[in-house]
């Protein structure tokens, strides 16, 4: 059986996408920012790529990324 990343992973990765920014899916989830940073890079390390292009303060999903996020949008 293939393990599932936590919960709380794809939740901050969504946020993140959502919101394009680690601070303001960070208040969003009453989290820090080094947290929810952390939950974005153990789903990265899950799924073994980086799913957004980091451009100084901004996130934007990368192509891995909109991929992801489209696949679990039906179930949120």
């Amino acid at each position: 059986m293939r393990r599932l990343p936590p919960l709380t992973a794809i939740e901050a990765f969504v946020q993140v996408a959502r919101l394009g920014s680690i601070k303001a899916a960070a208040e969003e989830l009453a989290l820090s920012s080094p947290a929810l940073s952390r939950r974005v890079q153990s789903l990265e390390r899950f799924i073994g790529k980086p799913l957004f292009e980091r451009r100084h303060q901004a996130l934007r999903l990368n192509e891995d990324g909109e991929r992801l996020l489209s696949g679990i949008a039906p179930a949120l």
